[in-house]
């Protein structure tokens, strides 16, 4: 059903709400930390998709049983309003931005967002007050603008496949310098905040590279380059961003493994409760700062059988409504390990990647 330039405009209005939204908890978070209030933002998100969806019946029924699931196995009931949040908010905005449209003009506005806060970051690099010691790693770190190496480094780098994305929709001038720029501050990411995952977006960048830059010239270089300098890259990197292992490395394996076995002895599928992951590694640890560095363990061990159904449910509205190719694959390759730092349902982190499935969503 084709849609009237009035309705393309209304829904276009709706989803540049949620993106106003994520760039006001970005701009709150160059000066405080995110997770002083992004339970109250989450809050104000899911009162405002229950506005938007309330004729979608089957996501109030998801979302109603979702809450009654979660109340009836938790102990803390003031942490049920917040999984009830993350339920809500996650498959609210896929509905929306897997549904909507957006209006040329519309893009071009958030391209420009989005390319603020992207630019502002890289720029940080050069501040020596946006550096910490990292004492388990012995590493000085780049935290980014937010103040958090992880949290900088993961949001940022999903806002650059957006704003790469958004770029090939409205195709203007800038698109090669776009893509240059995305490059650019990958590798200067890799060195400054030795952030790990930052290997997963390595091939979506290669493939983009290789489609939209001069081939004969790109494939040259790939080659040279590995030739040449294959051995100092590797060991720079190696050493950069301990891929050869570390303290961090150990005991976020010895936590995953204690998880895993609590896990097994509930048969996969019993939740323990909300928050009870986050809980039990602390315990386990004896110390309050860590958590579990894995949402899909911790969803697991929180939720129990019920995370599969939610992760089925997000998989059966994706493959409705986008297309889902290799470029598509090579994205959610970049985007999960966000699940590593505890950021994979984050709305500031969430939202960039709706936004690149509505770019990436079928016609009909």
């Amino acid at each position: 059903m084709m849609l009237t330039k009035s309705q393309i405009q209304s829904q276009s209005s709706v989803l540049l709400t949620f993106i106003v939204l994520d760039a006001v908890i970005m701009a709150l978070g160059i000066f405080f930390p995110i997770s002083n209030y992004n339970a109250i933002f989450n809050g104000v998100y899911s009162v405002l998709l229950l506005a938007y969806l309330r004729n979608n019946s089957g996501y109030w029924i998801f979302n109603i049983l979702s809450i009654m699931f979660f109340y009836i196995f938790s102990n803390p009931k003031l942490y049920v309003l917040f999984d009830g949040f993350t339920s809500l908010l996650v498959t609210g905005l896929l509905i929306l931005f897997t549904t909507y449209d957006f209006t040329g003009r519309d893009l071009r506005k958030i391209r420009l967002i989005l390319l603020f806060f992207f630019i502002l970051n890289l720029l940080l690099c050069i501040s020596p007050s946006y550096y910490f010691y990292h004492k388990i790693e012995g590493i000085r770190r780049f935290q980014g603008i937010f103040r958090s190496a992880n949290l900088s480094v993961s949001v940022m780098t999903i806002i650059g496949v957006a704003i790469w994305e958004i770029e090939k929709r409205i195709s203007t001038p800038a698109r090669k310098k776009i893509l240059w720029l995305n490059i650019i501050a990958l590798v200067i990411l890799m060195f400054a905040t030795r952030t790990r995952t930052l290997l997963f977006l390595l091939p979506y960048w290669a493939y983009q590279s290789y489609h939209f830059l001069d081939r004969r010239l790109f494939i040259f270089v790939v080659i040279l380059a590995g030739a040449i300098f294959g051995q100092i890259i590797y060991q720079s990197l190696s050493t950069r961003m301990n891929l050869t292992g570390d303290q961090s490395t150990a005991t976020r394996a010895s936590i995953y493994e204690a998880l895993i076995r609590r896990i097994l002895k509930n048969y996969v599928v019993i939740p323990h409760g909300s928050n009870e992951a986050y809980i039990y590694i602390q315990k386990f640890t004896k110390n309050p700062e860590y958590s579990s560095h894995n949402d899909f363990l911790r969803y697991i061990y929180d939720w129990g059988i019920y995370f599969f159904f939610f992760i089925a449910y997000i998989i059966r509205l994706i493959k409705r409504n986008v297309n889902c190719n290799l470029e598509f694959y090579l994205i959610i390759v970049a985007y999960t390990p966000l699940a590593l730092h505890n950021l994979l349902f984050l709305p500031i982190a969430w939202v960039p990647f709706c936004l690149i499935l509505n770019i990436k969503k079928k016609i009909y």
